[in-house]
């Protein structure tokens, strides 16, 4: 349930000669903000990046750089005009990003953290290495059309509502897990002591 919802909706207009947004300027951030951005891959997309630009010049809170030319995604910041230290993750199967289709990505706030969804499904997290507080546009560079943004309050992370998952996990309680459970180490039953 999402409580006291507030929302900031915007069209980001990419130029495509140089590939880049207009920085568009965001609500402060604390935790529970969530921003979704929406576009579409084209089948000739090489990369395309989201940035959570600071108050200072030249500061990044978070580069999330979806590199599909090589199957993985970057996540750094960048610090005076220098970039950190860098971390990677490669989407499960390569099917996060497909050219061809829309991308819902969703940057959540947490204390410490951004969580990032992917299509409805967790995808990563990133330490704050700047304060949230700091953070005042959103950027959005490279191989990605007809970008949409909402800013608003989200109390549940991912959200099925806002984007439901391609892969949903199902149980059955009709009967127990049982051929489930046969590779598991703790595998037995409970047996009540007397």
């Amino acid at each position: 349930m999402i409580i006291g919802l507030r929302l900031l909706y915007c069209k980001t207009t990419i130029d495509t000669r140089s590939n880049a947004s207009k920085p568009t300027p965001l609500q402060p951030l604390k935790p529970t903000s969530a921003i979704v951005i929406t576009g579409y891959i084209p089948s000739d997309a090489l990369r395309f990046s989201v940035n959570l630009l600071c108050k200072i010049a030249g500061n990044i809170a978070l580069h999330f750089n979806a590199r599909l030319d090589r199957g993985y995604v970057v996540r750094n910041s960048k610090f005076k005009g220098c970039w950190e230290e860098e971390e990677t993750c490669s989407p499960v199967g390569h099917t996060a990003f497909r050219r061809n289709s829309y991308v819902h990505i969703l940057i959540f706030c947490t204390a410490n953290e951004y969580q990032v969804a992917v299509n409805g499904e967790h995808f990563c997290a990133f330490a704050y290495r700047m304060p949230l507080e700091d953070v005042m546009c959103l950027e959005i560079n490279g191989s990605l059309e007809d970008v949409r943004f909402k800013q608003f309050e989200l109390f549940v992370y991912p959200d099925p509502k806002l984007c439901r998952p391609s892969n949903i996990l199902s149980l059955k309680i009709d009967r127990p897990l049982v051929e489930f459970l046969v590779g598991c180490s703790n595998y037995g039953r409970y047996r009540k002591r007397i």
